[in-house]
């Protein structure tokens, strides 16, 4: 029986209840409590599987958030580089950064090289600054966990 047959059926049944069917009609009252109790017992059977799916997809939900979320980080990556002004010269103590990432910053060192360490891996955007903020680069590279990537040379104005 369907959903549909078992509402009307328990309708008729209610109605026969209702009706105050007398001693005459008690196999009638009998028939239909014991109709009443197994639709009742399928619908509870129905909802249970019910139940009990939703309980499985919410635990598997739960469990792969929980592992998710406990799941060792990959190492960090390097990037290096080198900075020079369109002359080709070595601009010293320029502002090398991670956006969005406030504590991975260094500087070049007098040669133009930088050495920037402990990146998250994945897509990440490099910033470069003159050290009077005179102008500027982004590069956006992706970093390989526990492995060095080298953005080779990045030019400059410099005014």
């Amino acid at each position: 029986m369907t959903n549909r047959e078992d509402d009307s059926r328990l309708s008729q049944l209610d109605q026969l209840r209702l009706d105050g069917a007398g001693d005459a009609q008690a196999p009638d009252i009998q028939q239909t409590a014991v109709d009443r109790q197994r639709i009742l017992s399928r619908r509870l059977k129905q909802a249970g599987i019910g139940l009990g799916a939703l309980l499985v997809v919410a635990l598997l939900i739960w469990g792969g958030v929980s592992f998710w979320q406990n799941r060792p980080l990959p190492p960090p990556g390097t990037v290096t580089g080198l900075v020079v002004n369109l002359q080709e010269t070595p601009i010293a103590n320029a502002i090398v950064s991670v956006d969005g990432l406030s504590d991975i910053q260094t500087t070049t060192g007098e040669d133009g090289r930088y050495t920037l360490d402990n990146i998250p891996p994945g897509s990440q955007r490099i910033l470069i600054e003159l050290p009077n903020g005179a102008s500027g680069a982004a590069i956006t590279v992706v970093v390989g966990s526990a492995q060095q990537s080298d953005l080779g040379v990045s030019r400059l104005f410099q005014p």
